[in-house]
């Protein structure tokens, strides 16, 4: 029942509220110390380990960090992202979409498994790039993502044309 709130482009502030809607807290803010933001943009709930604990996305800082559930800083999750702005969990995958063209895929213990459609630097970039410069497969400007409940990863992109590309995972041999 609690409730985390990101003013991402205002104060670059996290909020928590409890099941009763009455205040709790505040941390982050503006800065470049792990613990502060410039423009957390996404909060997820991580429930890979024994006790959950939070991501959030600072999209300006190219980072993810993580938290506990009262909002103290616990960890950098990962750093050298492409303006993370959305991430979604499905069994032990985190995935980390990125405004910069790709989508980032970390394991249980937020070790980088895979990129997705990580863009060819030929290519138009960023929301601008009309349909005719896509590429099949490589991403402009991830700003949304979502796992579906068979483990498909979707990846919508923040584009004036719009567009969402499907991942489906495959076995591979070991």
């Amino acid at each position: 029942g609690t409730l985390y709130v990101a003013d991402g482009y205002g104060m670059s502030l996290m909020h928590i509220y409890d099941k009763d809607q009455k205040y709790v807290k505040t941390f982050g803010g503006k800065g470049t110390a792990y613990g502060q933001f410039n423009v957390c943009h996404n909060v997820l709930v991580d429930t890979r380990k024994a006790s959950p604990s939070l991501v959030i996305s600072d999209r300006q800082k190219n980072r993810v960090h993580g938290y506990d559930m009262d909002g103290n800083f616990v960890k950098l999750i990962a750093a050298g992202l492409r303006q993370p702005c959305a991430a979604d969990i499905f069994g032990d995958r985190l995935a980390v979409g990125e405004l910069g063209g790709r989508v980032s895929v970390f394991d249980k213990d937020n070790q980088l498994m895979a990129r997705l459609g990580d863009e060819p630097t030929n290519r138009a970039k960023g929301n601008g790039a009309p349909p005719e410069k896509w590429i099949e497969g490589a991403l402009t400007a991830v700003h949304g993502l979502t796992f579906d409940k068979n483990g498909d990863l979707y990846a919508m992109e923040y584009s004036r044309y719009g567009r969402a590309t499907k991942y489906t995972p495959v076995e591979t041999k070991k």
